[in-house]
């Protein structure tokens, strides 16, 4: 819904999208720990190239929908942040964006009831706006 919603804006404001994915997102907490020790096992590294190829693919099939809507855009995917949110300011950084939009599960936490980890943690950091969106319908 988020990039439903990104598209739209864009498509009304004339501006240029950069669709963003964190490989830490993609990894469940075990894993995450399994891979930041020095050398992972053959196995996990196999595992995460598997993860790297579905999220470029999607990454890419949501530029190309972007293209076809005549939204310009580009894509990004972070594989070395540690953090979510991190990575996410840095690209807002880099990209000199003027507002993040992101979904939102709002599962996790006392303030996880309105938001997400990620997603507080990225409005608390940026330095222009933020809008969440509810990645689900309720």
């Amino acid at each position: 819904r988020a990039e439903e919603y990104s598209l739209a804006l864009a498509e009304r404001l004339g501006a240029e999208i950069v669709f963003f994915h964190s490989m830490r997102d993609a990894l469940h907490p075990v894993l995450q720990t399994a891979f930041s020790v020095p050398t992972p096992p053959p196995e996990m590294l196999s595992l995460f190239e598997e993860i790297r190829e579905t999220s470029l693919k999607q990454l890419k099939k949501k530029t190309a929908l972007a293209a076809r809507q005549g939204v310009s855009a580009r894509s990004v995917l972070d594989e070395k942040t540690t953090s979510s949110s991190e990575a996410v300011l840095s690209e807002a950084d880099r990209s000199a964006a003027s507002l993040v939009i992101m979904g939102t599960h709002g599962r996790s936490t006392i303030s996880g009831a309105f938001f997400g980890r990620t997603a507080r943690d990225v409005i608390l950091g940026a330095g222009i706006p933020v809008v969440t969106v509810q990645s689900k319908k309720s």
